[in-house]
């Protein structure tokens, strides 16, 4: 922190709460979230794959979000590419 680094630790709200770190979110707990699940000052951070996971990370506030893939990936097999 000393040095501006910000954490970011993947999907584990919990642990990031109690660090005083942020989240990044995957595209499911979007969706299933009615809030932003940190405070203000805490980073959220959000995977989206389709429109409906865009909107969600935007109602919650979130401080960005990545959108892919672009082109088909062996890392999610059954996603449509979106470029």
């Amino acid at each position: 922190r000393r040095r501006g680094v910000q954490w970011l630790l993947n999907r584990d709200i919990a642990l990031a709460r109690s660090l005083g770190v942020g989240v990044h979110l995957g595209g499911e707990q979007l969706l299933a979230l009615q809030e932003r699940p940190l405070p203000e000052g805490q980073l959220v951070a959000a995977s989206c794959h389709d429109l409906e996971q865009l909107q969600a990370a935007q109602r919650l506030g979130c401080d960005f979000a990545v959108l892919g893939p672009v082109q088909a990936t062996a890392s999610h097999p059954g996603a449509a590419p979106l470029g």
